[in-house]
């Protein structure tokens, strides 16, 4: 037998013992009582969807969500909760006992389930009333947490990532998503039993990566070992990555979902902010080249330019940091969907028509080139000047050089050379 259903089954027997024992004095008005047995189901509800048991699980789940609301005083205590309970739960000991006779999860028989479903909702009232939904986890859309997080589970994985996260309904909540997941959970949780690296584990290839990180204090404490000689404490923080249905990851972290924080990842959120160091006017060079390429659909350029600015500055800066992240961000989406890309940049897809004619052209009157115009022309050759001075990489020269070219056209200055050497010369005469 599978050595989890085995346990689940163990558990189940002595969860049952317990509600079938106290399940009579439902109505005594006994709020721990109540509570007991809530947990009981809870615990079963839980278990049963780790194994796949789907029957138990519905069974439960349903006579949990009517605890709760007895508990709650959502609703009145009547007779008939107990009548219709305990033929609930012997159903569920009938499921119990026929898995251990096969060994293995057993199918049952679908319209008693529904039938044993139909009568505990007619208790809770639901034909008449219907509660207002509300998100069964805490999100986090801004998600500062993630800001310094490495996420080097991007680089192996290809995803398609919506421009933002959008609406989360009722109807669309077991989409699959991208998700982050924060624990949020105290330092002893791993003492009584609750590991979140097991729990996550237990999300199978959903699962896409972890990030664990330390502070200084509880690096120290772990390093000293006097007050956790076990190694029980957790000291880090812990972030899931995980490509999912809200039902998959409730059904992995049952135990933590109190204490889990969601942020479903999109491009919004994932895009590095511009760093402040000295490299800064390095980065927004680099941009630039960036956004050419996405308005061009040009993944080569894009990786090409956030490789070249890495290859010239320190790993550990912020800027370098940043163009990590922006390079995992365009290895895993290869610009994909291109159109949530040029939104993001500000940029518009290059046309695919032929350009006008040279008499179509003549027909415009051109628009007259102003001084704010001028100096941001300045700015540019500026930047590609500098660029050149420092390097005479072959991509680099090219990129500069197409640059250069669209800059003079929009400037109405002569057409640049494409050679390093009469580029920083054609350069310098534009700019006096």
């Amino acid at each position: 037998m599978n050595p989890l259903l085995e346990q689940f089954l163990i558990e189940a027997r002595e969860n049952l013992a317990f509600i079938e024992q106290n399940l009579q004095h439902l109505g005594s008005g006994d709020s721990e009582l109540i509570n007991a047995i809530f947990r009981a189901a809870h615990t079963m509800k839980g278990g049963s969807g780790i194994v796949g048991f789907e029957a138990i699980k519905s069974i439960t789940h349903r006579a949990e969500d009517l605890l709760d609301m007895l508990r709650s005083g959502k609703i009145a205590f009547n007779e008939r909760m107990v009548e219709v309970l305990f033929d609930a739960f012997d159903e569920v000991v009938d499921l119990v006992e026929a898995a251990e006779m096969s060994g293995d999860v057993v199918e049952a028989d679908e319209a008693k389930v529904q039938a044993i479903i139909r009568a505990i909702d007619e208790l809770m009232n639901k034909k008449e009333e219907r509660p207002v939904w509300k998100l069964p986890f805490k999100l986090d859309r801004e998600a500062a947490w993630l800001k310094g997080a490495p996420m080097s589970f991007l680089s192996a994985v290809t995803i398609d990532l919506p421009l933002s996260s959008g609406e989360i309904t009722e109807e669309n909540l077991n989409d699959e998503r991208l998700y982050a997941i924060l624990f949020d959970v105290a330092q002893d949780c791993m003492v009584y039993g609750n590991d979140p690296i097991y729990a996550l584990s237990l999300l199978g290839e959903k699962l896409l990566g972890i990030d664990m990180a330390m502070g200084r204090d509880e690096a120290k404490a772990i390093l000293s070992g006097f007050d956790d000689e076990e190694g029980l404490l957790l000291r880090s923080m812990i972030i899931g990555y995980a490509r999912a249905s809200w039902s998959e990851i409730e059904d992995a972290l049952y135990n933590f979902i109190d204490d889990i924080v969601i942020a479903p990842l999109s491009l919004e959120l994932l895009w590095p902010n511009e760093p402040s160091d000295a490299n800064v006017e390095l980065y927004r060079d680099m941009m630039e080249v960036v956004r050419d390429g996405v308005a061009h659909q040009d993944l080569q350029a894009v990786t090409e330019s956030i490789n070249h600015l890495l290859g010239l500055i320190e790993p550990q800066t912020a800027t370098a940091v940043a163009a990590q992240r922006l390079l995992r961000l365009v290895e895993a989406t290869q610009l994909r969907p291109i159109e949530a890309w040029q939104r993001h940049v500000g940029v518009h897809a290059v046309p695919t028509q032929p350009a006008p004619s040279t008499a179509e052209a003549a027909c415009e009157p051109p628009r007259e080139i102003t001084e704010s115009d001028r100096e941001t022309i300045r700015v540019i050759l500026k930047q590609q000047y500098e660029q050149l001075l420092e390097s005479s990489d072959a991509a680099l020269v090219a990129r500069v050089a197409h640059i250069c070219s669209l800059v003079a056209s929009c400037g109405r200055l002569t057409p640049p050379p494409t050679t390093r050497q009469e580029m920083i010369a054609w350069i310098e005469q534009e700019m006096g």
